[in-house]
């Protein structure tokens, strides 16, 4: 009798145990389709590589404008 009680608790350690990493997992690849589905779609890299570009274009007309001015401003 003993025996059963004994084998009965091992079994429900072990479930609870098998359900917690059942729940980290499906979690964990819930949490990856996600991220897989918003950040890496091709239309998001692309725009943003867009969105990049324009900004370090003007970035560097800004660069050039401040440099002519400041010979501008020493050639003076």
């Amino acid at each position: 009798m003993n025996d059963t009680i004994v084998k009965i608790k091992l079994w429900g350690v072990i479930g609870l145990f098998a359900a917690i990493l059942a729940y980290f997992f499906v979690s964990g690849m819930g949490m990856e389709s996600r991220v897989t589905k918003c950040e890496t779609s091709i239309s998001y890299i692309v725009s943003s590589l867009e969105e990049m570009k324009g900004m370090i274009k003007e970035i560097r007309q800004d660069q050039i404008r401040r440099e002519r001015t400041e010979k501008n401003d020493t050639g003076t």
